[in-house]
């Protein structure tokens, strides 16, 4: 018999064998590659949100002084507009007992 005797039945098998567990080691390679890169992905996240909160507080430090340097100017208008003398509508000065 020329063909299919043991020997070959054998080698067959351990040919397959050895494509089987190279398929498996490449599948855990890129499976580690996968993971690498998604893990790369959420630290990019991270740091885009963070760079997105610290913008935020800046936005709020100068929108807060923009609203106190607003009321100091209506409060100096207001002033000028009672003639700076620190008088009320009245004529009453602040701390003046009447």
């Amino acid at each position: 018999m020329n063909f299919g005797n043991a020997a070959d039945l054998t080698a067959d098998t351990h040919m397959l064998a050895q494509e089987d567990a190279r398929r498996i080691y490449e599948q855990g390679a890129e499976n580690v590659r996968g993971y690498n890169i998604e893990g790369m992905n959420y630290q990019s996240q991270g740091r885009a949100a963070r760079s997105r909160g610290n913008a935020a507080f800046v936005g709020s430090l100068f929108s807060a002084a923009g609203t106190a340097l607003g009321g100091a100017s209506q409060y100096s208008s207001l002033k000028a507009k009672m003639g700076g003398s620190g008088r009320n509508a009245y004529g009453i000065s602040g701390g003046e007992i009447y």
